[in-house]
């Protein structure tokens, strides 16, 4: 069922375009700055999309890690590029392309269960001791705490939901096949909304 919705859904599975991104962004679909004022006490979101309120320190965050891949691959470069990027739309995009997966694979059937998460984070080398055995519910609290400034329900709700990214993107790759036309009518309308990208690298 899930596989024959992903190939009746191709292109919107395949494609995610900055040009839809971009208009998301700029008309319905994300809300700035939601929580900064009038909503006292809780921790403010720096911008809502769709349902989802994403806090600041998360925000803030994923622009960190954005900027130090952005550093990473651009090297010596990146500080010459940094000011022709604009990091918070980049991350808000993140943000929606995000959140536009999730709904996606919600609508195709998947999900990740509680096994699947354990066993994901078991796996993970960073919550190995040199052994490699886990290091223990503490110690791994302490971590992603210390580490992600998350708190574990957090990160784990986070964690679950790169999985069941992981579990969409797989069966695209490896269940559905792109033809040429497809390609060719996808790379026209990817140039026709060019001028819409959020990152103008040059």
């Amino acid at each position: 069922m899930a596989l024959k919705y992903l190939r009746d859904n191709l292109k919107h599975l395949k494609f995610i375009l900055w040009g839809v991104v971009a208009i998301f962004v700029l008309l319905v679909f994300v809300d700035w700055g939601t929580g900064r004022s009038g909503r006292g006490g809780g921790t403010s979101a720096a911008v809502t999309v769709g349902e989802r309120a994403v806090s600041e320190a998360e925000f803030i965050e994923e622009m960190r890690r954005m900027n130090d891949r952005f550093q990473q691959q651009f090297g010596d470069q990146w500080n010459d590029l940094r000011d022709q990027v604009d990091l918070a739309g980049q991350t808000v995009a993140y943000f929606v392309e995000r959140e536009m997966h999730l709904a996606e694979a919600a609508e195709a059937g998947l999900v990740v269960s509680d096994e699947e998460l354990q066993e994901a984070i078991l796996a993970n080398p960073m919550f190995k001791d040199r052994d490699g055995r886990f290091v223990g519910q503490q110690t791994y609290e302490r971590m992603i705490r210390g580490y992600f400034q998350l708190s574990p329900q957090e990160f784990e709700r986070r964690f679950a939901e790169d999985l069941l990214i992981a579990k969409l993107s797989s069966l695209v790759e490896r269940g559905v096949a792109v033809s040429d036309a497809d390609i060719e009518a996808e790379l026209r309308r990817q140039n026709e909304t060019a001028d819409l990208a959020a990152i103008l690298i040059r």
